[in-house]
């Protein structure tokens, strides 16, 4: 089995490794940590026994490495790469594209990832994109599966053939559990304020998760489980009339808009 360091020793990076050791997608011996500050990688080895490569020794080849560190500590972290000789570069870095890498690091493979926070729980949803020197690389095959492999196991992955198709990843599926959660905030308040008390937060959250469950187990439509739930001069058609009347369906399709161009401007 090939080596994997992971880079960076975050939540999203132990996210990735617990869910790799878990599901026995990578022994502990195959796998190396390091993050600059040695408490972080000192902890995920005590934690899931990998090996942890202490800051300023960091040297070596590696099959794949998965970059896992902030945005803003890019450049940082590319000095310590160009040191390192690998096959793959898989990276998490939002809003980071291909070509910084490529202007950085040269003619490497990379394969960029957009996950979303579901990941802490093994329920991501994740778009990947592989860089033109993966796509030209005599091991494309394998190296594509050993990125399906990894998010996989933390999820469902979706690739795609242009890179700024990630940007459209990151405005539903990347910020989406930011809306759903506002949705949800929403009617917890007017669950408070119907005198629901303490049972509110779990009645909403109960309520989500049945209705995912039950769209995913029937796999009807949304929409026509709507209709089902909407009787004519009910309580349900009350309030989706004034959701109507109010435009939130426009709202929240502007929102993701404002998302998506956001995204491209830091791209940018």
């Amino acid at each position: 089995m090939e080596n994997l360091l992971i880079f960076g020793c975050g939540n999203m990076a132990e996210a990735i490794l617990a869910e790799l050791i878990s599901k026995k997608i990578y022994n502990s011996g195959n796998i190396a940590v390091y993050d600059k500050i040695g408490e972080k990688s000192a902890r995920l080895t005590k934690l899931y026994g990998v090996s942890r490569i202490p800051a300023g020794e960091l040297a070596g080849n590696f099959g794949t490495i998965l970059l896992a560190v902030k945005p803003q500590n890019f450049d940082e972290a590319a000095e310590l790469l160009k040191k390192l000789k690998f096959e793959l570069l898989i990276t998490i870095l939002a809003g980071t594209r291909c070509e910084t890498f490529e202007k950085t690091l040269g003619e490497v493979p990379v394969l960029r990832v957009m996950p979303n926070i579901a990941i802490r729980v093994g329920n991501s949803v994740s778009g990947l994109f592989a860089n033109k020197y993966l796509g030209e690389s005599a091991k494309k095959d394998e190296l594509r599966k050993t990125g399906e492999k990894i998010f996989s196991s933390c999820g469902e992955i979706y690739w795609f053939e242009e890179e700024k198709f990630l940007d459209k990843i990151t405005a539903i599926s990347g910020s989406g559990p930011g809306y759903v959660c506002f949705f949800i905030e929403a009617m917890e308040k007017a669950a408070q304020k119907l005198g629901l008390g303490s049972i509110s937060e779990k009645i909403v959250l109960e309520t989500f998760a049945g209705t995912i469950e039950f769209l995913k187990k029937t796999k009807i439509p949304a929409r026509k489980m709507r209709e089902m739930i909407t009787s004519p001069g009910g309580t349900t058609e009350q309030a989706v009339k004034f959701f109507e009347e109010e435009h939130l369906a426009e709202a929240i399709e502007k929102g993701i808009e404002k998302a998506l161009k956001r995204a491209e401007e830091i791209g940018k």
